[in-house]
């Protein structure tokens, strides 16, 4: 919500419906720029059009059935960056802020 409150466009995906809800709630009462999407990562698909990904809480990396689920989530994003884009994760936004500066 932060990167919407300061003016980005924002998407944000989760498998969960009460997050995905909550985070619609909020970004409605607040008339914030940004839309949430309940879905699993490995299945949605995006063509560059981000110049950001941020993956936050481990995205579930790591946490799936095996490598090949693993890598669905880096195939993703990386196709969902536009050319130049940059995937980021939650702990490494300083980098990601300064970056977006740029």
């Amino acid at each position: 919500m932060e990167f919407a409150r300061r003016g980005y466009d924002v998407t944000g995906i989760d498998i969960t419906p009460v997050y995905i809800d909550y985070a619609n709630e909020q970004a409605k009462r607040e008339n914030l720029n940004a839309k949430f999407i309940c879905q699993d990562i490995r299945t949605i698909t995006f063509d560059k059009e981000y110049d950001v990904v941020l993956n936050m809480a481990d995205g579930a990396i790591g946490y799936l059935e095996d490598d090949e689920e693993n890598h669905k989530i880096f195939s993703v994003i990386a196709k969902a960056l536009k050319n130049g884009g940059k995937p980021s994760s939650d702990n490494d936004i300083p980098l990601m802020v300064y970056s977006i500066r740029e």
